[in-house]
């Protein structure tokens, strides 16, 4: 499987066992779930996969028949090609273990297992030599009354001074361990949290007015309910997020001050930069009242907000960017 949620959850998926799904990378842990909505991330089987799928939810298909669920990876650059029913889902992320996935397949290597037992018992066999070494016998005893007063006077000044070394290493590797923490996270002070609108596959920051080509088509299913095709809008997103005091753990593309477009959000703190190859759904229902026959297009109020967790947070979504763009259909 392709590594289809970098960078929302690193590595490819690779096995799974009950409700653990590894990566190669990430440890998922999986929660069943009635009530799945627009950007949660699930755990479902397709027909023709030996391995489960871990996706994104980009829209939700309400039929007579039940519930279904289109879905897309945040490193794909479309929407997936098969649709999700309720019946195909093991359950929604609810947390992430970062590498612990990897390290979970790498013990399976008959290699590093072998490895690991020798460390093993080396680490048994010091730990017998040096009790073997502090344990002082009668014989012992007498050879040290026969030793001569400068063998003592240099074991009574080791002895005094093994706990200053010890201390000293100590300390000095809190000071390192310190140093490190400080380089590491200084920079967090700086960051501000920030969501911006890209063009596909490009820097390049979308501005007002600018005009962004719809992909797909993607027509309703037999027994819709809403019974309306919707187009695909491919807009990526990068999403700068500080981990320190608040961080973002969810992004929304609202059309037309109301409507929800797109959900991404994350179950874990993450400090840095993320490029989610995100997208619009937009009903050709709203769009087509407005399109402009000349020019095969419409234009829609774009408004990207985000949401914080976390110390110092803001109680209420942030405005990220508030655009007017134009949607030409090809």
């Amino acid at each position: 499987m392709a590594r289809s949620m970098i960078p929302t959850y690193n590595g490819y998926q690779d096995y799974s066992q009950s409700e653990i799904y590894v990566f190669r990378g990430d440890l998922l842990l999986v929660k069943k779930s009635e009530n799945i909505q627009i950007g949660d991330t699930i755990v479902f089987d397709v027909e023709g996969y030996s391995i489960p799928i871990v996706h994104r939810v980009v829209d939700i298909i309400k039929t007579p028949d039940g519930i279904f669920y289109r879905t897309k990876g945040d490193n794909n650059p479309s929407i997936d090609r098969w649709i999700v029913s309720a019946e195909d889902i093991h359950g929604v992320v609810i947390f992430r273990i970062p590498y612990l996935g990897w390290l979970a397949l790498q013990l399976q290597k008959p290699f590093l297992q072998i490895f690991l037992v020798g460390i093993f018992v080396a680490s048994l066999a010091y730990e017998f030599v040096l009790s073997e070494e502090e344990t002082e016998t009668p014989q012992d005893t007498e050879h040290n009354a026969s030793s001569t007063t400068t063998n003592k006077k240099g074991f009574d000044f080791y002895v005094t001074i093994k706990p200053l070394f010890a201390a000293k290493r100590t300390l000095l590797f809190m000071l390192l361990l310190s140093i490190f923490i400080l380089a590491h996270f200084s920079a967090l002070f700086t960051i501000t949290n920030n969501v911006t609108a890209l063009y596909p596959g490009t820097k390049e920051i979308i501005t007002n007015n600018d005009s962004i080509a719809a992909s797909t088509v993607l027509p309703p299913l037999p027994q819709d309910i809403s019974n309306v095709s919707k187009l695909f809008v491919p807009i990526w997103l990068q999403i700068t997020s500080s981990s320190l005091f608040k961080w973002i753990y969810k992004v929304e593309m609202v059309i037309n001050t109301s409507q929800i477009a797109y959900v991404w959000k994350i179950v874990y703190s993450f400090s840095g930069t993320k490029i989610i190859k995100a997208g619009l759904l937009i009903p050709l229902s709203n769009s087509t009242k407005i399109l402009n026959t000349q020019t095969n297009s419409f234009s829609i109020e774009l408004t990207i907000k985000y949401y914080e967790t976390g110390l110092f947070a803001a109680k209420k979504p942030k405005i990220a960017q508030n655009l007017i763009v134009n949607i030409k259909i090809i």
